[in-house]
């Protein structure tokens, strides 16, 4: 196992001196270097070897901002620009087709694929552990916004609000978690 983990780190290593030569020749065409293949990512810090604006504790100035914005597509390793990925911007999939969504467990991955075909005309079925869970499904999903406006809003309400977002968790849960995980957008509702 700790040649495994030896071996991936010399790759790794390789692979981000490889990225620094490219940087340092001005080519910013490729950013960053797969550690797991089309699942997690490593970068240098922005532009540090960048020939313009590289080099250590030097401000960044505002034209380096496109570069420092762009990022790369957590599912299909495409570059992409943050500034072009509006709220309603399509989902960035590598020819078209339905994200990858082999890392949720079955039940989110059937809802997530249907919420995607319908183009979110079907906001998923009735969720009964986000139901029953409310505020602490949503913490565990990464959903903090509704997580937040549900706290604040049950102690508000002397927990009226509570039993209102039980409700709309159940009721609206698999679309907010959909719109989080896959699309990058945090919902109240």
């Amino acid at each position: 196992m700790e040649d495994q983990a030896e071996a991936k780190r010399s790759e790794v290593v390789a692979q981000m001196k490889a990225l620094r030569r490219k940087l340092e020749a001005g080519d910013d065409s490729q950013l960053a270097a797969w550690v797991i293949p089309g699942a997690l990512a490593c970068a240098h810090r922005p532009l540090r070897h960048h020939p313009l604006y590289g080099g250590s504790g030097l401000p960044i100035p505002g034209e380096a901002r496109p570069l420092i914005l762009t990022v790369v597509c957590r599912y299909c390793g495409r570059q992409l620009n943050v500034d072009t990925l509006g709220p309603s911007a399509p989902l960035p999939t590598a020819s078209g087709s339905a994200p990858n969504l082999s890392h949720f467990p079955t039940y989110y991955q059937d809802e997530f694929r249907q919420i995607y075909e319908s183009k979110e005309q079907y906001t998923g079925k009735w969720n009964w552990a986000a139901f029953l869970f409310g505020t602490i499904w949503a913490l565990t999903k990464g959903l903090w916004v509704a997580a937040v406006v549900s706290l604040v809003g049950g102690f508000a309400t002397g927990g009226l609000g509570f039993l209102v977002y039980w409700v709309i968790f159940g009721a609206r849960g698999n679309y907010i978690y959909y719109s989080s995980a896959v699309k990058g957008r945090q919902r109240v509702f």
